[in-house]
C-alpha cells in the first residue's frame, strides 16, 4: 500500500481515563482507499484509539496526523470539518428525531444544499429501506434499521476518513452479512475506513489490513490473510 498516499498515520499515542492508563503507544496509518481493521476483544483499547482520532479524548503523549496536519487535541466538531466521521458504538442517535432530521444532523456542517441532497441519495442508494422510513423516529426502528441509519448519518458530513465502531453489535447473523457487505461496498465505492469489530471473522474477511489490539497495545499488524491464523488473533480472543 506504500504507494497510496497515508490519510491517517496515529503515532506511539498513551491515552488516559484520569489516571488510569488506556493506551500504551498505539500507532496505526490508514492509506487512502483502504479498509483497514482493528481487532482485539473487549476492553482492548479499540473504541479508546477511536475516541481519540475524532478528539472526544486527548492522547496525553503521541501524535495524530490526517491529510499531513496534526490533529490531536482538536475538538470533535473541528475534527469533523477535517473530513473525518464516526459511526460510533451503540449508535448514539438522536432518538427523538425523524430517520430525515438524523440524516441532515449529519451534514450540519455542509453548506452546498446541491452536494448534501446529492449525498442523501447515495445513502439511499446504499440503505434503501430508509426512504420508507424518513417519517419514523430513530427509536423506532429495528436494530438493524438503526445501524443503518448511523452509518447513513456519518456518510452526510462527507467524510474522507469514515471511522465506524462496532456496526455488527447486536445484530441477527444475517444482518451482520448485509452490514459487512455495505462496508465492502463503500470500500469498493473509493471510501477509506478505519473499522473496530469484534467480529474477527467478519473483520478479516472484508478488510484489507488489520491491527490486533491487546490491553491497550498493538499486537500483531499486517495484511488480514497473513492475520488469520496468528497466535496474536487467537490470544486476543480466546486467551491461548
Amino acid at each position: 500500500m506504500s504507494n497510496k498516499e497515508t490519510l491517517l498515520s496515529v503515532d506511539d499515542i498513551e491515552v488516559f481515563y484520569g489516571e488510569t492508563q488506556a493506551l500504551f503507544g498505539v500507532s496505526l496509518d490508514v492509506y487512502e482507499g483502504e479498509l483497514v481493521t482493528m481487532i482485539g476483544g473487549n476492553g482492548a483499547g479499540k473504541t479508546t484509539t477511536l475516541r481519540t482520532i475524532s478528539g472526544l479524548l486527548s492522547p496525553r503523549v503521541g501524535s495524530i496526523t490526517f491529510k499531513g496536519d496534526g490533529i490531536a487535541g482538536e475538538g470533535p466538531d473541528e475534527i469533523v470539518k477535517l473530513g473525518i466521521s464516526q459511526a460510533p458504538e451503540g449508535r448514539m442517535l438522536f432518538s427523538g428525531l425523524t430517520v430525515e432530521e438524523n440524516l441532515y444532523a449529519g451534514a450540519y456542517h455542509r453548506s452546498d444544499e446541491a452536494a448534501v441532497e446529492e449525498d442523501l441519495e447515495m445513502v439511499y442508494d446504499y440503505f434503501p429501506q430508509l426512504p420508507d422510513l424518513l417519517d419514523h423516529n430513530a427509536e423506532d426502528l429495528s436494530g438493524g434499521q438503526q445501524q443503518m441509519l448511523t452509518i447513513g448519518r456519518a456518510l452526510m458530513s462527507d467524510p474522507d476518513l469514515l471511522l465506524m465502531d462496532e456496526p455488527s453489535l447486536g445484530l441477527a447473523p444475517q444482518l451482520v452479512q448485509t452490514i459487512g457487505g455495505i462496508v465492502e461496498d463503500l470500500r469498493d465505492d473509493g471510501q477509506t475506513i478505519l473499522l473496530v469489530e469484534q467480529n474477527a471473522e467478519l473483520a478479516l474477511d472484508i478488510s484489507d489490513r488489520g491491527y490486533v489490539v491487546q490491553t491497550g497495545e498493538v499486537v500483531a499488524s499486517g495484511p488480514t490473510e497473513e492475520l488469520r491464523d496468528t497466535d496474536a488473533v487467537r490470544s486476543a480472543y480466546f486467551g491461548q
